[in-house]
């Protein structure tokens, strides 16, 4: 599966990014595949590089809780 990252990315920042959504979203019992969790990280990193962040985990930590409360994913 050929995956397109946002601007700047790398495979090891999407990889850590999927590590952060798939810890917050176990801490709140959800589950998800591994195919939903790599959309919600490329999600979450288009919104931290359209937003002028990085991909560093405190940014992607931040975006990530505010995308699951305006998400299906939400509580």
């Amino acid at each position: 599966m050929n995956i397109t990252l946002p601007p700047y990315a790398t495979t090891e920042d999407l990889q850590k990014c999927m590590v952060i959504v798939r810890e917050i979203l176990d801490s709140k019992a959800i589950t998800i595949n591994d195919e939903q969790c790599q959309a919600i990280a490329l999600e979450v990193m288009g919104i931290s590089y359209a937003k002028g962040g990085d991909y560093s985990s405190e940014i992607i930590k931040s975006f990530t809780e505010s995308y699951l409360k305006t998400s299906k994913y939400k509580e």
